[in-house]
Order: C-alpha cells, then sequence, then structure tokens
C-alpha cells in the first residue's frame, strides 16, 4: 500500500479530483479563483533570518555534487545538544533556504500561532515527490500507480495544513489536523481524520534516517517552536 504523506497527499488529491477547476487544476479560472498559488500566511524572511538560524542550530552545512546518487544525497556527520525556540520566520527561511534537490515542497509558508496551532502552506512539486517517495522506501510500484493519478492534474497543487501536533523523544505524540486545503477547497474531516496518522509516522521515519538525531521534547508555545534534543553537527545535501 502507499505509504506516509505520500499516501496521504494521494488521498487528499483524488478525494476532490473531480473539482479541479476550483482546486487550482484549471490554469485560467485559478487565477482568477486565486487558487493557482499556496495560501499566503503573512510569513516573510530575509537572508539574515536564514544565516541567524543556522547559527542557532549550531549546524555547519555543506554541498555534495549535484550527481550525487539519490539515497546519499543528504548526509549527517556528528552531533550536539540543542535547547531553543524557533519563530516562524526561521522554519519558514530554513526549509525555503536548505535546498536539497529532492524537496518537494515549494514555496513554504509555515506560521506558529498564540494558540498553539500551526498553519503551513506550500505548493507540491508533481516531478520531485516521486523522488522523495523513492528517498523513504515508497516501492517502485506504488510510486507508478501514484504517477498515474498525478497525471491527471495538469499543474502544480497547492496545499493548506492547519493543526496542532507534540513530539517526545522522537515519537509523535499528539498530532490533530483541523483543517487541510487543496486550492481552495476544504477536505471533508473524515478524509483528514482517518489519514492524517500517515504525517506522524513520516516525521519518525524521517528522525530514524538522521544518525544521532533525537527530538526529546518540540511544541509549540507562545508563537514559537521549542526544540529540546540532539541534532547533527554537518549536514551535507546535493542541490
Amino acid at each position: 500500500m502507499f505509504k506516509l504523506f505520500f499516501k496521504l497527499i494521494l488521498v487528499l488529491i483524488i478525494a476532490v479530483i473531480l473539482t479541479a477547476g476550483y482546486l487550482g487544476f484549471v490554469p485560467g479560472l485559478s487565477t482568477i479563483m486565486g487558487a493557482d498559488k499556496p495560501k499566503d500566511l503573512g510569513i516573510t524572511y530575509t537572508q539574515d533570518d536564514f544565516q541567524a538560524m543556522t547559527a542557532k542550530s549550531g549546524i555547519t552545512r555543506q554541498t555534495l555534487p549535484e550527481t550525487t546518487a539519490l539515497l546519499q544525497s543528504a548526509q549527517y556527520e556528528g552531533s550536539h545538544e540543542l535547547n531553543t525556540t524557533y519563530t516562524s520566520q526561521d522554519l519558514t527561511a530554513l526549509i525555503n533556504e536548505s535546498k536539497w534537490k529532492y524537496n518537494p515542497l515549494e514555496n513554504i509558508q509555515i506560521k506558529f500561532n498564540p494558540d498553539g496551532t500551526t498553519e503551513v502552506s506550500a505548493s507540491i512539486n508533481k516531478e520531485k515527490i516521486f523522488d522523495y517517495a523513492a528517498s523513504v522506501g515508497v516501492s517502485t510500484g506504488d510510486i507508478a500507480k501514484a504517477r498515474e493519478t498525478l497525471a491527471k492534474i495538469p499543474i502544480t497543487p497547492n496545499i493548506y495544513v492547519k493543526g496542532t501536533f507534540e513530539i517526545n523523544n522522537n515519537q509523535v505524540t499528539s498530532l490533530n489536523l483541523s483543517q487541510v486545503q487543496i486550492g481552495k477547497f476544504n477536505v471533508p474531516g473524515n478524509i483528514v481524520s482517518s489519514n492524517q496518522h500517515y504525517l506522524g509516522e513520516l516525521a519518525q521515519m524521517q528522525f530514524k534516517r538522521i544518525p544521532e538525531f533525537n527530538a526529546q521534547s518540540v511544541k509549540v508555545e507562545d508563537s514559537q517552536l521549542k526544540f529540546k534534543g540532539t541534532i547533527p553537527a554537518v549536514e551535507k545535501i546535493a542541490e
């Protein structure tokens, strides 16, 4: 069966594929309806934000050759303990400026709210998502099925997610998605609730793929992400 976030995204897309124009999949109509770009959360950043984020994390970033094989395209060395807080600008800068060549999400904005909720908006790169899926262990057969499904969508889909989460010792101990949109369409709550666990499983799989990484405690409070744990000292990625 399809795995983790990859499966969640596909379930959501299949559920709403018949309403393509409203979702942002018919270019002319989508532009008029404002569905051809990710939802604007009002989060902007500068290169100074990215440099400050890098310094706060204490990670040395290095670039691998562009020709590096997929499964070796992200490498990590060493570790150090970290106990800090991140703002919406910090994380938005980090993900947009850390240009791993197989990242399937583009134009990302992350917003931490005073009530403890987190909002994320982004575009899904329909080609890179297949490489990403392969990198986390999705079978070639499942990828082929997904490629056939996504071929029905002529342009890049945009997503918006809002919810709460908490992580303890590399386990997602709490996850509740209160809203998921594709384009301008709100995905029915029953579809979201029955599939959101794949997102938590994906996070846990990613944690295991990074040597020495341990998210001892991660939660959102006071419009910030509070992180306590261990992270790599060096990150090497192919861009």
